[in-house]
């Protein structure tokens, strides 16, 4: 009689389901539109079986990686996401995978996926079009809560991005491995500039950090030999990148696009300010990239030279090569703009 199936590793994988998601904001109705939009909160937003331990709002979580396999629990990617929150292309800077479509009558109609070159945002015609930011879906397990399935935590936050990864390599030099090591999830307010105001903002980004003390650190490594072959059997669920609105990683905004509008001035010169060597080069990365993106997709000239105000007033926040690279991307998109006006007009 036979019962199982030999030398076949995927016959002894346990995958574990995923069991719901953990987020970094709720929704909002605005009182302007009636629409709603989501804001950041400093806590985070956990199913009830969640909350029953830590409470309504919690802002750290006791949590585990359940596998040494990267790949696995941490993805890093570009997305475009379009109606519905439906993936329109995903990419990781060179290989991207984008849904084509075709006109079919009067309706636009799947054609299938088609792979291409990703040369990254700042390069990608169809990414300043439609909009394309960098993702990170992390995946644990909470393991007071459930050890028998883990939960997503999708962000869009470069600062939380190098929190995160920090914590895992934290892990492997301490211990020598990352797998069902005790770990904190936590809130972490941070002052970051806005990037249409210059004005210093609290964000609450993500940290894992290991929860180990000195007592019991020994005791762990002498664990990582089994451990290391234990965890090898763990399979971890797909993240959810598209569908239903509150699977998915959404954008998080103070207020609704269009509420507020800032009086233009010349963003030429910049105003004098803080020195180069207390400039935070991710912060400072991340207000460029933030202020191309609103540059590429103000809806005329008047939009665009209004950005100039938020240029002039954080220009102090910024490298040197960051505040270049805005500056040339402002000055290009503001004469496409006005050429495409003056044509326009009778």
């Amino acid at each position: 009689m036979f019962t199982k199936i030999k030398n076949d590793p995927s016959r002894t994988v346990l995958r574990l389901p995923r069991l719901g998601k953990i987020r970094l904001g709720i929704k909002k109705l605005s009182a302007k539109s009636g629409k709603e939009y989501p804001v950041e909160t400093d806590y985070f937003v956990v199913p009830k079986e969640v909350q029953a331990l830590y409470g309504p709002e919690p802002k750290q979580l006791p949590v585990m990686i359940p596998t040494e396999n990267e790949d696995m629990f941490l993805r890093q990617y570009y997305a475009v996401y379009g109606g519905n929150q439906k993936l329109l292309c995903q990419g990781d800077g060179e290989t991207a995978e984008r849904r084509m479509m075709k006109t079919v009558g009067k309706e636009q109609v799947a054609a299938g996926i088609e792979k291409m070159a990703c040369p990254g945002p700042d390069e990608c015609d169809f990414a300043k079009e439609k909009g394309c930011k960098a993702r990170t879906d992390l995946m644990v397990i909470l393991p007071e809560v459930s050890m028998g399935g883990c939960f997503q935590l999708s962000t869009g936050s470069t600062v939380s991005d190098i929190d995160i990864r920090s914590g895992l390599e934290m892990a492997r030099t301490m211990v020598g491995r990352i797998a069902w090591i005790p770990m904190l999830l936590e809130r972490t307010p941070v002052k970051i500039p806005d990037p249409k105001t210059g004005k210093m903002n609290t964000h609450h980004t993500v940290r894992l950090i290991p929860a180990i003390d000195l007592k019991s650190l020994n005791a762990i490594r002498q664990d990582n030999q089994r451990v290391a072959e234990w965890s090898k059997r763990y399979a971890l669920p797909e993240p959810v990148v598209e569908g239903p609105e509150e699977d998915t990683p959404i954008d998080i905004v103070e207020s609704m696009p269009g509420e507020e509008v800032e009086t233009p001035i010349d963003p030429v010169m910049p105003s004098s300010g803080d020195p180069v060597a207390e400039i935070d080069p991710v912060a400072s990365a991340q207000i460029r990239s933030d202020m191309i993106e609103a540059i590429r997709g103000a809806a005329s000239a008047a939009a665009i030279e209004a950005a100039g105000t938020a240029i002039v007033r954080i220009s102090s926040k910024l490298m040197a090569e960051d505040l270049k690279l805005l500056r040339g991307e402002y000055t290009r998109c503001l004469s496409e703009a006005k050429r495409a006006e003056k044509k326009a007009t009778p």
